[in-house]
C-alpha cells in the first residue's frame, strides 16, 4: 500500500541513504565509531542524495 504512494525518485533516495542511517544506528546503539574515510563516504552519499532529490523536483 505505501509503496504505491511513493515516487520512484523518493524511494531511490531513501534506499541510497540506508547505509548512512544504518551507520548512525550502529553508532548510537553499539558505539561503533566510523573511520575518517567512512565519514567522507557518508558525506558524499548525502550530498549525492540531495542533488538527486533537488533535480527530480525540477
Amino acid at each position: 500500500m505505501g509503496v504505491s504512494r511513493v515516487k520512484a525518485s523518493t524511494a531511490s533516495v531513501i534506499a541510497t541513504l540506508e547505509p548512512v542511517l544504518a551507520a548512525i544506528w550502529g553508532f548510537l546503539l553499539f558505539g561503533q565509531v566510523p573511520t575518517a574515510l567512512t565519514l567522507v563516504a557518508y558525506v558524499l552519499i548525502i550530498i549525492a542524495s540531495i542533488i538527486v532529490s533537488l533535480g527530480s523536483e525540477a
